[in-house]
């Protein structure tokens, strides 16, 4: 069994969060600490940002098209894509979960390279600003969550059209049509959720709710 919840479009929040506050948020949701300083996750996404806005990378073709999809977007969509983004490259890097400590200093081992405005950036780091960095074109978000809540929910591998985009609990922006999408437990071959048409539209917000247990 599972869920599959809507929610308003991207432009429909009465109020967008603050950077910090989504970090907290998703230190809470993906780490289950509620007591994390956000400060080296804000600093991090501030330089990305910055870095990003001096070498523009290919969806943003259309700049003023793009500056407006960013500013219907909220703050909590853009901080959780990109910071899974990093989760999931530190995971295919260490090859085991990531804890706070190891995610933080993750974070860290990137901000030299970030504090330099001239300095070119690696394959790791481009892949992070194109996560966050907006589009210009039609896109909708979905995102992959384990009900119910608790410290003690396992993480599944999400696949979507044949790759592997990260880990639960995820967000990702997905371009709208019809999408493959397996949700795998990382020990054994039976999917936790499956599908080989999940339709998506521009701006689509939606969640699928995992089971804990098949």
């Amino acid at each position: 069994m599972f869920l599959c919840l809507s929610f308003a479009g991207r432009g429909a929040q009465a109020q967008n969060p603050d950077q910090k506050t989504c970090i907290k948020s998703w230190y809470a949701d993906r780490e289950h600490d509620r007591n994390v300083d956000p400060t080296v996750a804000d600093r991090f996404l501030t330089s990305l940002a910055g870095k990003a806005a001096r070498m523009p990378l290919e969806k943003q073709a259309d700049p003023q098209a793009a500056a407006t999809r960013r500013s219907a977007e909220n703050t909590c969509d853009v901080v959780n894509r990109t910071l899974d983004r990093v989760r999931l490259q530190l995971i295919h890097e260490t090859g085991h979960a990531e804890t706070v400590q190891t995610f933080t200093a993750y974070l860290q081992g990137f901000q030299g390279e970030l504090d330099h405005p001239g300095a070119s950036v690696g394959s790791a780091v481009a892949s992070f600003m194109q996560a966050l960095m907006p589009w210009s074109g039609p896109f909708g978000v979905l995102g992959f969550h384990v009900l119910p809540d608790a410290d003690t929910n396992p993480v599944y591998m999400v696949m979507m059209d044949g790759l592997q985009v990260g880990y639960t609990p995820l967000g990702l922006r997905v371009k709208p049509g019809i999408h493959q999408i397996r949700v795998m437990p990382l020990i054994g071959f039976t999917p936790i959720f499956q599908s080989d048409n999940y339709v998506i539209q521009d701006g689509d917000n939606k969640l699928i709710a995992l089971p804990v247990k098949q």
